[in-house]
């Protein structure tokens, strides 16, 4: 019984892991090409680096002209995919955490009101 719970902590950091090497690739090559100046039209050239897949997503058509309105629809694919990056990251510091306070019991309740008054803004 002890083995399958490693076995399924390995696979799942593994899994994290791969998760969070793919929403940081995709972040990072956004912000590369910010600070480049440069607007590549589909990510023609980020294709060779990075394999890509298409699929089909339904949104609200609030949401896809709103995209459309900021980005134009040569850089919607690219928009969603950093969108799409930030929430693996963000949900991979909620499984991180979740997992601390597994291991270590919650973060004291004085300690957290110190970091409070520390970042008031976060």
């Amino acid at each position: 019984m002890a083995t399958d719970s490693k076995a399924r902590t390995a696979k799942s950091a593994a899994a994290q892991k791969r998760l969070k090497k793919a929403a940081h690739k995709v972040t990072s090559e956004r912000e590369s090409r910010g600070r480049k100046g440069e607007r590549r039209r589909g990510g023609e050239a980020d294709e060779a680096r990075t394999p890509m897949r298409k699929v089909s997503v339904t949104l609200p058509a609030e949401l896809t002209d709103a995209v459309q309105e900021r980005v134009g629809r040569g850089e919607f694919s690219s928009y969603v995919a950093a969108a799409v990056a930030r929430q693996i990251e963000h949900d991979l510091l909620v499984d991180l955490a979740d997992r601390m306070d597994e291991e270590d019991g919650p973060v004291a309740e004085e300690l957290v009101r110190e970091a409070e008054a520390e970042w008031p803004d976060v």
